[in-house]
């Protein structure tokens, strides 16, 4: 990397492109609660208990 690469990397703001919208907890016997990039928000179709996790 260049010296002025260096340069402008340091002086440029750090841009998140994708920002989490929150913190999801679930119980591990709770399956496919958020399967897909619409995390809680989406479809609940696929969702299932465990009866075999402790």
């Amino acid at each position: 990397m260049s010296p002025s690469q260096r340069r402008i990397r340091a002086d440029l703001p750090s841009v998140d492109l994708i920002a989490p919208s929150g913190i999801i907890v679930a119980h591990r016997k709770v399956k496919n609660f958020a399967p897909g990039a619409e995390g809680i928000t989406g479809n609940f179709a696929d969702l299932y208990i465990d009866p075999r996790e402790a």
